[in-house]
């Protein structure tokens, strides 16, 4: 049996959160969102620094921001949380009950991984919504 788990993001305040919360998608224990975004802020601060403060846009506003997201064409409702400046880091993520953003995959910008990532986030994304925490977690 899978269990999921939403997380919070040790990189994000929670004053950011005034019109969504964001949380990390954890599958049996292990939340490969956060473990990327530690190794991002390692291995290139200025691709962490841009990520997160696209958080802190997309959070803190009812509408997404357009130049900090994008949609993952073939996996709606799967979005991006990008840098607009062309980066090379991309979280994906959906609206869970209108109020929870929840970050359930990553990548790194290569094109011959893009469609490989996404549809890992999108399976993701399924069973989260099809496990009881789907359905009772918001």
């Amino acid at each position: 049996m899978t269990v999921y788990d939403l997380l919070d993001i040790p990189c994000v305040e929670r004053e950011w959160q005034t019109f969504y919360k964001i949380k990390a998608l954890s599958v049996n224990g292990r939340c490969d969102v956060i473990e990327k975004l530690e190794d991002w802020k390692l291995s290139s601060q200025q691709e962490h620094k841009t990520i997160v403060s696209g958080i802190k846009l997309v959070v803190g506003r009812k509408n997404r921001h357009p130049k900090r997201t994008g949609s993952c064409s073939g996996y709606s409702p799967l979005f991006e949380i990008k840098n607009p400046g062309g980066g090379k880091a991309r979280l994906f993520c959906f609206l869970h009950k209108n109020k929870v953003i929840v970050v359930c995959g990553t990548h790194w910008k290569d094109p011959k991984r893009q469609d490989t990532d996404m549809e890992k986030a999108y399976n993701l994304m399924i069973g989260f919504i099809d496990s009881s925490i789907g359905d009772n977690n918001g």
